[in-house]
């Protein structure tokens, strides 16, 4: 042996193969973890859609029907246990409803799921002898709207914290 170099003992390091395992191991977890964060936001986004979708649909119940009633959805804040009810207000009582697909008055969000109905700001629509249901709720009138101030709905992930806020534009009852 040449004078300096320290003899060769065993191994001395991790090989190509193992360093490439590692890695992809690695790699696997953090698609992992990124396919379950964005099913989550997926989860979230889907319920403000099918949210929109129904407030629209009490808007057109609204202007389409014949008689005075009032069209409308009442939400149950920070449960998840029917999230909102889809009703008809009218001179004298209130009258849950189901949507059109449902098979139960009272919707509520998919089982496992951790989103909530967060907030409803400037909830209302119903003055008069109108019976109001539970607060808080929207209602639209005959002419499709709910009053002179926009009103929010706020969902939230509870997992995450991630909000999707939907806005009924002020007199006109516009879903955004």
């Amino acid at each position: 042996m040449k004078p300096g170099r320290i003899p060769y003992s065993g191994r001395g390091g991790f090989t190509m193969i193992e360093v490439t395992v590692v890695l992809l191991i690695m790699a696997f977890l953090v698609l992992l973890a990124m396919a379950r964060s964005s099913y989550n936001a997926n989860e979230l986004i889907n319920q403000t859609e099918l949210l929109k979708a129904r407030l629209r649909y009490a808007q057109y119940m609204s202007l389409s029907g014949n008689d005075t009633s009032r069209w409308g959805l009442s939400f149950n804040t920070g449960t998840s246990a029917n999230a909102y009810t889809f009703f008809r207000a009218y001179n004298g009582g209130v009258q849950n409803l189901l949507f059109p697909g449902d098979t139960a008055a009272g919707y509520s969000f998919p089982s496992g799921s951790r989103i909530v109905v967060s907030s409803v700001t400037n909830p209302g629509g119903l003055t008069g002898a109108y019976s109001a249901p539970s607060p808080p709720y929207l209602a639209y009138n005959d002419l499709g709207y709910i009053s002179n101030a926009a009103s929010t709905i706020t969902l939230m992930d509870n997992n995450t914290g991630q909000t999707e806020t939907v806005t009924v534009v002020a007199n006109t009852g516009f879903v955004q």
